[in-house]
C-alpha cells in the first residue's frame, strides 16, 4: 500500500531470492525493478518466476547500490549478515 502512495520511479531490492516480491510488484504495476541475491540458485528460480532484471550480489558490496534508486527493500535479509550495519550504511 505504501508503495502506491509514494509511486517510486526504481525500486532495489536487496536480497531478492526466488523473486516472489518481484512478482507480486510486477503484477502491482510496478516495472523498474532490480533485485540481487548472493545464492546463484535463489537467482535463477527469480528469473524464471518473472521477467525482472536480478543478478548474483553480495549485499556489503558498496558498488551495487551506486544507481539512483528511489526504494530499497530489504526484507529478511539483515537478520542474516554479521556486518548488518555495512548493508545500512550502503542503502
Amino acid at each position: 500500500v505504501f508503495l502506491r502512495k509514494i509511486r517510486p520511479r526504481h525500486i532495489l531490492e536487496i536480497g531478492c531470492g526466488t523473486g516472489q516480491l518481484a512478482e507480486y510488484l510486477r503484477d502491482e504495476g510496478f516495472t523498474s525493478y532490480e533485485g540481487f541475491d548472493f545464492a546463484p540458485k535463489a537467482v535463477a528460480m527469480a528469473r524464471q518466476r518473472v521477467e525482472m532484471n536480478f543478478y548474483i550480489g553480495d549485499a556489503l558490496n558498496k558498488e551495487l547500490y551506486a544507481k539512483d534508486f528511489s526504494v530499497a527493500i530489504c526484507l529478511e535479509v539483515l537478520e542474516h549478515v554479521k556486518r548488518d550495519h555495512v548493508v545500512l550504511g550502503n542503502i
